[in-house]
């Protein structure tokens, strides 16, 4: 969902992933507010692009954990201080994913390994649903178009 990882550096019971953001990344033109400085009712508004995501992953086999961080200068702030529609927009991804992993578990069992699941055609998994319920509308399943 945010593209191919810039940097993979494994730790104990887990990683860290970067991610670059911007054109032709899984996030792009992201900016957030840096602060406001004026007088009176003249302000102007310093933004902050963001360059960078950064996902520490924690897996200990039975849980798994994230934490998402992003940088647009040189320091790595909380990915939801600043950038907090980068972290909608991620946690939205994630729950479409696994509503597809879900439902391609219930149609097809365990034959079929994780990839294989996400790699299913849309209409490939609209019709199996059809079979099962009747015509099923998967667009929650999916990103919008």
């Amino acid at each position: 969902m945010l593209g191919p990882a810039a940097a993979v550096d494994q730790l104990h019971g887990g990683e860290v992933v970067e991610f670059l953001t911007g054109a032709g990344a899984g996030i792009d033109g992201v900016s957030a507010p840096r602060g406001t400085t004026g007088l009176g009712w003249v302000s102007a508004n310093h933004r902050q692009q963001l360059d960078r995501v950064r996902v520490h992953v924690a897996d200990d086999g039975d849980v798994a954990a994230f934490m998402l961080f992003g940088a647009g200068d040189l320091r790595w702030e909380p990915l939801s201080v600043l950038w907090w529609r980068a972290v909608d927009a991620i946690h939205q991804a994630l729950f479409r994913v696994e509503a597809r992993y879900l439902l391609g578990r219930a149609l097809f069992g365990t034959e079929l390994a994780l990839d294989e699941l996400l790699a299913l055609p849309r209409d490939v998994l609209e019709r199996s649903t059809a079979g099962l319920l009747g015509p099923t509308d998967l667009a929650l399943f999916y990103p919008a178009r």
